[in-house]
């Protein structure tokens, strides 16, 4: 009776080690996006250019949608972010 007790907690445990290898070997690594240009690097130094390309064309955007943007007393760049 003692040996058959034993012998169901150890393939229990077996059973759970084997599913908790199965599922972390399931979970996906963490992922890595690609840039604008289609490569992937880690670090490109390209934020400040970035932004600002998005800043004009958000400006130009709203200029030619026929939006008419309140600038006094704003930061352009705050603006065109939008």
């Amino acid at each position: 009776m003692l040996k058959l007790q034993s012998l169901k907690t150890l393939a229990t445990g077996a059973v759970f080690a084997a599913l908790l290898v199965a599922g972390m070997s399931m979970i996906p690594s963490s992922g890595r996006a690609d840039n604008d240009n289609g490569s992937r690097s880690d670090n490109d130094n390209n934020g400040s250019k970035d932004e600002k390309q998005m800043i004009e064309i958000g400006l130009q955007v709203a200029s030619s949608s026929g939006i008419v943007l309140n600038m006094h007393g704003k930061d352009r760049d705050m603006v065109g972010l939008g």
